[in-house]
């Protein structure tokens, strides 16, 4: 996303505490685990629907961050908006990810120390140009060279 919007690397040098922001908006833009597989145990009802027991369910977290009905103009991008930080891209309740806690404190602590040490930064590819994963149950780039200038 900080290719896409260049000028969201001098907001966050300008003011760090814009960081959790960028990230948790990151999140739900791009989801980098699009959906899972559970199994219902019990008998569950979701919207008009009733799932019965052992079922096989995808949930789509990706699909979900774009809810209309949760997010205002939901497929723009804007780490400011007022539903920050409530995707679904960690999953919730008793599935959600164990590691979510430890995964934005390591963005949070990553882009901090990028921003007080690099001026800029520039990928030494086109966005068109990515590699992406060949995955449906994970999304990143295979390879992202990136350079920084002091």
């Amino acid at each position: 996303m900080l290719h896409r919007f260049p000028d969201l690397w001098q907001q966050i040098k300008a003011d760090q505490s814009v960081i959790p922001k960028v990230l948790e908006e990151t999140l739900r833009y791009e989801a980098p685990v699009p959906h899972s597989e559970q199994t219902t145990t019990n008998e569950i009802e979701v919207g008009n629907t009733i799932i019965p027991p052992n079922q096989n369910v995808i949930p789509f977290f990706a699909m979900a961050n774009r809810d209309p009905k949760a997010f205002d103009d939901p497929h723009g991008f804007d780490p400011f908006r007022k539903e920050s930080g409530k995707h679904l891209s960690f999953g919730t309740g008793p599935h959600a990810c164990l590691g979510a806690n430890l995964a934005r404190m390591i963005g949070n602590n990553l882009f901090s120390v990028l921003a007080q040490q690099f001026k800029q930064f520039q990928f030494e590819v086109a966005v068109d140009e990515i590699e992406w994963l060949a995955t449906s149950y994970l999304r990143g780039p295979k390879r992202l060279p990136v350079r920084f200038e002091r």
